[in-house]
């Protein structure tokens, strides 16, 4: 006696729930996370080319410049807090490597 079992439509099932599970992980998970690593390197690069183009004593005008940038860029997708954390951990992040201690205005900013 021989049976015939056709896993045709389990193995489709299957696939369709680790396909589906699998996009609400990107959508929940993956896409947010890649945003704001994106925000933080782009204050990161904003944050240096601001360095470079502005002053010692213009300090205001530097952050003015970077979160203006990011808020063009990343307005939709996140919060001014979260704009200004990550330009602050960017910059403080960004003097440690250059080896020079980070502004103690930038650092306070909430």
């Amino acid at each position: 006696m021989t049976y015939n079992i056709d896993l045709t439509e389990i193995i489709l099932a299957l696939l369709g729930l680790i396909v589906s599970g699998l996009s609400a992980w990107v959508t929940s998970a993956a896409i947010p996370w890649l945003k704001e690593k994106r925000l933080y390197s782009t204050a990161k690069s904003l944050c240096a080319v601001a360095l470079t183009t502005f002053e010692e004593n213009q300090g205001k005008q530097k952050f003015d410049y970077v979160f203006e940038k990011c808020a063009e860029r990343f307005g939709n997708y996140f919060d001014e807090t979260k704009l200004k954390e990550a330009i602050q951990s960017a910059y403080v992040e960004l003097c440690n490597e250059l080896g020079k201690a980070p502004s103690k205005a930038v650092t306070d900013i909430k």
